[in-house]
């Protein structure tokens, strides 16, 4: 294989995009990943080596039929493969597939409108969140699949309605707001199988914010590289004693990250 499509070439990418290019690489990778993607080799601060190292993204989705070898490779400049596949979503019909797609997920074709870098910053934003109250996101997560031991999938809510951040824990399928989630947006659907299919390394979280005076709800789904974490949270539910203190599901959730300190978390 040429070393320009080669994964190592995604090393020479910043830090923070290496990680969604990883993901991005996987064939069962969403919509919003590759969007993001897009938007990270439309950044003006990359240079064209580090664009070129993209390439892995791209060969991850062909068909290997159409994989081309070294010696055709090397016939074309790597930045018009590139060239060739962002005009394929612009004006090759992959966009207009997926416009019904545009109420949930943070992408260019999100309603209300917003730009990359405001994207960006619920996606941090949220995820400063999710670090700064881990233990009590997953406090609440426990609990919950402890009280409902036949919930399969999570939804959990973070909403900046008040300002503050509030969180609360639902489950996916049958609760009140899963179900107005169905009823909003045909991307919740697609999302469900995919967290479903996934093993836990999809987790459903919401933002809900206003939007003057109406609810508006983003998906920022959770992704992690593992699902030893999201295991580990179900086992220790489903083993806690009735009489539980906070303490004792502290103490569980704390042992469980220590004994994966590795896995990676990203929104």
């Amino acid at each position: 294989m040429h070393p320009a499509v080669q994964m190592k070439s995604l090393e020479r990418l910043p830090f923070s995009i290496r990680r969604i290019a990883s993901l991005a690489c996987h064939s069962t990778t969403s919509l919003e990943i590759l969007e993001r993607v897009k938007d990270s080799m439309a950044s003006t601060n990359l240079s064209p080596a580090q664009r070129i190292a993209f390439l892995p993204v791209f060969l991850s989705h062909l068909d290997p039929a159409q994989i081309p070898t070294p010696e055709q490779l090397e016939r074309f400049h790597p930045e018009i493969r590139v060239t060739i596949e962002l005009d394929d979503w612009e004006d090759g019909g992959h966009r207009q597939a997926c416009r019904p797609y545009t109420g949930l997920c943070l992408t260019e074709l999100s309603h209300p409108k917003l730009v990359v870098r405001e994207r960006a910053f619920i996606r941090f934003l949220v995820h400063a969140d999710y670090e700064k109250y881990l233990r009590s996101i997953c406090a609440k997560q426990v609990t919950f699949m402890a009280e409902n031991p036949t919930c399969t999938l999570l939804l959990t809510l973070l909403n900046y309605g008040k300002g503050s951040v509030e969180i609360e824990v639902h489950s996916a399928i049958d609760s009140p707001l899963a179900v107005a989630l169905w009823d909003w947006d045909p991307e919740w659907q697609d999302m469900v199988v995919r967290a479903m299919q996934s093993d836990g390394k999809l987790q459903l979280h919401i933002v809900q914010v206003y939007h003057g005076p109406r609810i508006q709800r983003w998906a920022v789904p959770l992704r992690c590289d593992s699902s030893a974490i999201v295991r580990g949270l179900r086992k220790l539910a489903l083993t806690l004693p009735t009489d539980h203190t906070e303490e004792q599901v502290i103490e569980g959730i704390d042992s469980i990250r220590r004994a994966h300190p590795n896995v990676t978390e990203i929104h």
